[in-house]
């Protein structure tokens, strides 16, 4: 299994990753206030709000909202 993007948008976490960083935008709500994404089906959320803490951008286990 491999998760590396928000499949409704199809906008890589990589992609997401470089606007979070060239932006210094640091958590999901601002990110997503920035770019449209995560607004649909909400399944990338909790791998976007990984990202941010951990940076990084492959995922090959689910990880599910704690929020």
């Amino acid at each position: 299994m491999r998760i590396d993007r928000c499949t409704c948008h199809d906008m890589t976490f990589k992609e997401l990753k470089e606007i979070a960083s060239n932006n210094d935008i640091r958590d999901l709500k601002s990110l997503m206030e920035y770019i449209q994404f995560g607004d649909n089906c909400t399944l990338c959320r909790p791998y976007v709000r990984e990202m941010l803490a951990s940076g990084e951008v492959v995922y090959h286990q689910i990880i599910t909202d704690q929020e």
